[in-house]
């Protein structure tokens, strides 16, 4: 392995010939393939080759060349099973990326961090700590993804029936069902419920509440819509339970969160 199986490119392209992590220094608006949504510093975007993106200095793009997916590097990730499934579908027809909300995970930035000096390095030890480096900032991805991966902002791996059914949950938040994504995707509800879990490592009504409580956050900075409307429109019936459940997860109410974060 050479040191070159990693490129960082610092904003001089626009488009990942690569497997590459486009990594946001700053908050902007990102275009990937004409899906435009708002970044923020620290979010990561986990991208197949082919990918256009727009906002060339907001980003810093490590690209990862096909050498350093060898059998030792497969075998290292195979339990992280949508990484895994990512990184395989890579040559597949449809295009698709993962988007991470990590601004808040220090170990996780940190690491990036690192790879990003390493990178710059030369010695005899620098393809092992790459290889390693490279491992870890994959697996992180994965040990963190139930509670960073926002679903309405990845494709969800096209070639994957689990990652189009929870694609089709993001896509209709405000009014998905357990029962309806069964019926959709013609699962029996009860097994559709477990397995959920085992793949998400979250409930179904957990994951579904954190898909909306997570539009929320970007309606509120975004948009001028008051907290009624916000409610109503990522599905909640009763205003009263989303500020309650807004203030639990944020431990702030929703109008002052706005306040805070505008």
């Amino acid at each position: 392995m050479t040191k070159l199986e990693i490129n960082y490119i610092q904003t001089t392209q626009n488009i990942t010939e690569e497997i590459s992590i486009l990594y946001c220094i700053s908050n902007t608006t990102i275009t990937l393939d004409q899906q435009s949504f708002p970044v923020k510093k620290g979010d990561i975007l986990l991208v197949h080759p082919g990918i256009h993106y727009s906002s060339l200095e907001s980003l810093d793009v490590f690209q990862f060349h096909d050498s350093l997916f060898d059998s030792l590097f497969i075998s290292q990730i195979a339990d992280c099973r949508i990484i895994y499934d990512f990184i395989q579908s890579k040559d597949s027809n449809t295009k698709d990326y993962l988007f991470f909300s990590m601004g808040k995970n220090k170990e996780f930035l940190e690491l990036l961090h690192i790879l990003k000096q390493e990178l710059q390095q030369s010695d005899s030890y620098t393809s092992k700590l790459i290889h390693l480096l490279s491992v870890g900032i994959f697996t992180m991805l994965d040990r963190y993804r139930p509670q960073s991966l926002i679903v309405q902002n990845s494709t969800m791996i096209a070639s994957n029936r689990f990652g189009k059914l929870l694609k089709y949950m993001g896509d209709h938040y405000s009014e998905v069902s357990l029962a309806m994504l069964a019926e959709k995707f013609n699962y029996n509800p009860d097994y559709l419920s477990t397995r959920f879990k085992e793949i998400t490592g979250m409930s179904f009504s957990s994951k579904l509440l954190m898909i909306r409580l997570d539009e929320s956050c970007r309606l509120l900075e975004n948009s001028e819509y008051t907290v009624e409307e916000i409610s109503s429109i990522i599905g909640f019936k009763d205003k009263s339970y989303f500020i309650r459940k807004f203030k639990e997860s944020y431990s702030l109410p929703p109008a002052k969160w706005r306040k805070a974060h505008i």
